[in-house]
């Protein structure tokens, strides 16, 4: 039962940890979601008042395509992760330390950030 809970502690620390080289994500990160070829993007969105509200042309990303994420923290570099779009279109699954992690759920947990999904 030990090793189940020490387990389970640590799968929990690791989901909701912040992501690397992204200690936070204040208001105006900007964030886009682009294809691997760099010149399709899918989406892009800022982030205000912990809501990061993204516009893509489409309801949903394209299905399991794999994809870069950029974001852009105010006076820091812009940091690239890539990750592969859920089959439903509405997350991505981001590729940390060989784990695929939910970019959405990232947010929430180790950020407080909620995403809300618009088109134009």
């Amino acid at each position: 039962m030990r090793r189940f809970l020490a387990v389970f502690l640590i799968l929990g620390w690791a989901l909701a940890a912040p992501l690397p080289n992204v200690p936070n994500l204040p208001d105006g990160t900007r964030v886009e979601v682009v294809g691997q070829n760099l010149t399709s993007k899918y989406a892009r969105g800022t982030i205000t008042k912990k809501v990061l509200t993204l516009t893509a042309d489409k309801a949903r990303l394209p299905s399991l395509e794999k994809v870069n994420l950029w974001l852009a923290v105010p006076n820091n570099d812009v940091v690239n992760i890539v990750g592969i779009v859920s089959k439903d279109g509405k997350d991505i699954m981001l590729e940390l330390a060989k784990e695929k992690v939910s970019f959405e759920d990232t947010l929430r947990e180790a950020y407080g950030i909620k995403i809300e999904w618009k088109t134009p």
